[in-house]
């Protein structure tokens, strides 16, 4: 085994930060002799042909690449801390999926996770048939590129499916809902993809179908206490109604309830969000009143019973209000956009404060060129609100988006989809990240004929935030309280947390577990309140501590590991969404050996070695997939298991035959086992390269400062 261990005892940056980035590491196969796994690809050969997938080559396809007619699948930008001022662009359009077949995606809706990142979802007929699949992409907050392509696990391969909605749940948990049509009959249904996991998990209907009633259009929201919420439209009382359901942290579905009371007339077209305490806002066009009108509703935190609707449009005397949007600021307010057809303008109006009434709607924007098609808002930090629409022009349609003016002004409309490669676009989906960064996805037929889901994002200007101090010795939490994302406490003498401070700005890790006074600036635009930090420094601790901490990043497949359990001696930790870990009350001058499992992987072991007082950073560990049955070996068993279930319908017995975890059992598969044939556990840690050491900076400290204070020592290999 090789790779090092270091030692922080003073101001000097860690080197599994600097030396070793998540995904620096080259794809070593493990302890395989070249001889056994030449033998192991001729297995995976006869377990292919076994399998009936017939005559292919091993070697994984290379990525697959956009044509350079097309726009390149690319982004501009990331996720900053405390926003500044910017120029009010958009990036150019990047595709989001990884398909070069020319195949049909659209409809595509948009979540952001805690973190900042970002979760779309769209309709994608890759497998040959309109409207048989869902796949998703993520793009990592302050990532410059969405991550490959997964798709939903479903049902069968029969029914029509449309009408995609997801959201990212206060865990980390992402779902998406769709409706799925078998014959005459229409349900909603729901998959999740548990948070660490790469696979979705079965669909499941929701809705509490009686039988025979059509169920459409379901809309998600998240609440901050674990809690996703839906709405759609259900015709089981004869007219069509709004419906709600909630699903509980353990997985329970509550029996559906009616938004719309009375139930006169028939509502459709829903939208649905929530504010960062919990408040539910659902819109809808009605018609009760014989004529397209805007209601909206309010669900209390851990209520049961909807408020009485309210019509939000002033006028009667337009004869069609549609199209209706809703989303919450960071200041807990809501914002309703809709579409007024007779005069061909998009209408908003704001409840200021969810116990109160709505302020009377007004004119956003007029169009003068075209029709509008459609419209989105989306609400984020700083109390930013922007909305998006599709609106038609001679040769196509196009998409706008702009920020949504406090003074009540028109919004500045700039168009997204600024592509001569696109000639039309419509249904846009809008987020705004916690970065402070808009972003809309939209559907769009490209000059070539072909249709694709395309983004662009621009940074927004936010208020400034009241600055935050807090002191004590430093500890890494993989979630904070109503967080989805990493982070960092501090710790006092009595044992006391101080609040959640959040793994942006400043780099803490070198300065775990020891005890520093931190400055920065205190954000609660959502539930997950948290101090973004802007300079930290050591100071004496009132209470000293004579012990030993390690902290390290696990990847797998150069992907950051959440939920891997590493242990060394009696200290246990769990790996947070970054892939790091942090153990703490360790032995100085004690030798340990660092033990980090995972579901469907060798468990990974590095060491033993010499724990030092102070922080001891570890190189970045890898896992080694391909452990299908639980023996704690890579060999023929796992290979044949895998093979009987090349091309079948999940779910796999077991799970782990889906070894690269895509949703399907195929030859990337066969060919993970036959890379690690003959690997047993405890697997090498399989520590990246090693890279020049790391600079001596570190914020609040001049290079002076640092080479007077406590000698730094790079410890030698385990």
């Amino acid at each position: 085994m090789s790779g090092g261990l270091t030692n922080v005892e003073a101001p000097a940056r860690t080197p599994d930060r600097a030396a070793d980035p998540v995904g620096a590491h080259p794809h070593a196969r493990g302890r395989v002799r070249p001889s056994r796994r030449l033998r192991a690809l001729g297995l995976v050969a006869a377990a292919w042909a076994l399998a009936g997938g017939g005559a292919r080559s091993l070697a994984a396809p290379a990525p697959s690449a956009v044509s350079p007619a097309g726009p390149q699948r690319a982004d501009a930008g990331a996720s900053g801390v405390v926003p500044a001022q910017v120029a009010a662009r958009w990036s150019f359009p990047a595709v989001i999926h990884d398909d070069p077949s020319g195949a049909f995606q659209g409809a595509p809706a948009l979540a952001v996770d805690g973190a900042g990142g970002m979760w779309a979802v769209w309709v994608d007929d890759r497998l040959g048939t309109p409207g048989a699949a869902f796949f998703t992409a993520r793009r990592p907050a302050g990532a410059a590129a969405w991550q490959p392509d997964a798709r939903v696990m479903l049902r069968d391969g029969r029914g029509r499916r449309a009408d995609p909605a997801i959201v990212v749940d206060a865990d980390g948990g992402v779902h998406v809902v769709w409706a799925e049509t078998h014959g005459a009959d229409a349900d909603i249904y729901h998959s999740r993809l548990e948070v660490g996991s790469k696979v979705w998990t079965a669909a499941e209907a929701v809705g509490d179908d009686p039988g025979g009633a059509q169920q459409a259009s379901p809309r998600l929201a998240a609440d901050p206490y674990g809690n996703i919420h839906m709405v759609w439209v259900d015709d089981r009382h004869g007219t069509l109604d709004i419906l709600h359901s909630r699903r509980l942290p353990d997985g329970t579905w509550s029996p559906p309830s009616r938004v719309n009371n009375p139930a006169d007339g028939d509502q459709r077209d829903p939208a649905l969000a929530a504010t960062k305490h919990g408040d539910l806002i659902a819109v809808w066009q009605d018609v009760r009143a014989g004529r397209g009108d805007i209601y909206a509703s309010r669900l209390p935190p851990g209520g049961l019973v909807w408020w009485p609707n309210g019509r939000l449009n002033a006028s009667t005397d337009r004869q069609l209000q549609r199209a209706p949007a809703v989303a919450a600021d960071s200041r807990g307010r809501a914002h309703a956009l809709w579409i007024d057809d007779a005069e061909q303008v998009l209408r908003i109006a704001t409840l200021p404060d969810p116990n109160g009434f709505w302020d009377r709607d007004r004119v956003l924007y007029a169009a003068r060129r075209g029709t509008l098609l459609s419209a989105t808002v989306a609400g984020g930090p700083g109390g930013q609100v922007v909305a998006a629409w599709a609106e038609t022009r001679p040769d196509g349609s196009r998409i706008y988006a702009g920020v949504v003016p406090p003074d009540g002004e028109p919004v500045a409309a700039a168009r997204v989809d600024a592509s001569p490669l696109v000639s039309r676009s419509r249904a846009p989906a809008a987020v705004i990240d916690t970065g402070a960064r808009a972003h809309v996805v939209w559907e769009a037929e490209t000059a070539a004929g072909g249709a694709d889901v395309l983004a662009s994002t621009r940074a927004l200007d936010v208020p400034p935030y009241p600055a935050a101090a807090v002191e004590g010795w430093l500890e890494y939490v993989p979630r904070g309280p109503s967080c989805a994302a990493d982070g960092f406490v501090t710790r006092l003498c009595d044992g006391l947390p101080g609040p959640f401070i959040a793994a942006r700005g400043v780099d803490l890790v070198p300065y775990l577990g020891s005890y520093v006074h931190v400055s920065g600036v205190r954000v609660d635009d959502t539930a997950c309140a948290a101090v973004v930090p802007t300079e930290v420094a050591f100071k004496a601790a009132p209470c000293p501590r004579d012990t030993a901490a390690i902290t390290g990043l696990l990847t797998d497949g150069g992907v950051p590991v959440e939920g891997a359990v590493v242990s060394a001696g009696d200290a246990v930790a769990t790996s947070g969404s970054s892939g790091r870990y942090f153990l703490q009350g360790l032995t100085p001058g004690k030798r340990y050996v660092v033990t980090a499992t995972l579901p469907c992987a060798l468990p990974a072991a590095y060491g033993p070695f010499r724990a030092l007082r102070g922080l001891n950073a570890l190189p970045t560990g890898a896992f080694t997939r391909g452990e299908v049955i639980d023996d704690c070996a890579i060999d023929v068993f796992d290979l044949v298991r895998t093979a009987i279930q090349v091309k079948a319908d999940g779910p796999f017995l077991p799970a782990c035959s889906d070894v690269d975890q895509d949703g399907a059992v195929g030859i990337r598969d066969l060919a993970i086992i036959a890379a690690n044939y003959g690997s047993t556990c405890p697997a090498p840690w399989r520590p990246p390269t090693p890279a020049a050491a790391p600079a001596l900076v570190r914020a609040g400290r001049s290079l002076p400062d640092m080479l007077t204070g406590p000698a730094w020592r790079r410890a030698g290999r385990p």
